[in-house]
């Protein structure tokens, strides 16, 4: 396979992470956010934090620090968004989107600035470093089928249908006794911990 080739199957294994998050929060839960970016780069960003300034290079760890980081920031951007409804959610999640950014983009001893972060350790996983491109693609395809499965198991699971209830009527949810409002965040902060692994 030709170089070309293997780097668009990582980035369609890397896509289909964010994509599973975005799921959660468009798919099932009917809420039209356009803040995923933002959590992607808080993931990125967290193995740049482990590697150069704790000196860690497990990316499991990485994942960790940036799903806990990512679910963080989900959570109080969905309790901030989700206060209002229509056009008005679009706005409050894209002008987090853009002050995230701007946030991250000017944190230049972590993101490098405009220069960007050179240089970068490799990775390992349990002892294990990748060091091919066919490496990392086995490492993406792992993780994706992994995360595949956690969402179908999610999904049908008690609380995958309270969530995809909550999208098609929040009025009867909750007359049954839940808080549409609550699994719309757990939603976001499902999201968010898929699009920073």
């Amino acid at each position: 396979m030709s170089a070309a080739f293997l780097d668009i199957l990582l980035l369609i294994g890397i896509f289909s992470l964010i994509a599973l998050g975005l799921d959660f929060i468009v798919g099932y839960s009917k809420i039209f956010s356009v803040n995923q970016g933002l959590i992607f780069a808080i993931g990125a960003f967290s193995y740049v934090f482990t590697s150069q300034m704790l000196g860690i290079r497990e990316v499991w760890l990485a994942w960790l620090i940036g799903a806990g980081i990512s679910c963080l920031v989900s959570a109080i951007i969905g309790f901030a968004s989700l206060r209002v409804r229509g056009d008005a959610f679009v706005v409050v999640s894209f002008g987090a989107q853009i002050i995230g950014m701007q946030v991250l983009y000017n944190a230049t001893p972590l993101s490098g600035g405009q220069s960007g972060i050179f240089g970068l350790p490799g990775l390992t996983i349990f002892g294990w470093s990748p060091t091919s491109q066919l490496d990392y693609l086995l490492l993406i395809a792992a993780v994706a089928v992994v995360a595949y499965a956690v969402t179908a198991l999610l999904v049908r699971s008690p609380w995958g249908r309270l969530l995809r209830a909550t999208g098609q009527d929040e009025v009867a949810v909750a007359a049954a006794g839940s808080d549409p409002r609550r699994l719309k965040v757990v939603a976001f902060m499902l999201g968010g911990a898929y699009a920073a692994i």
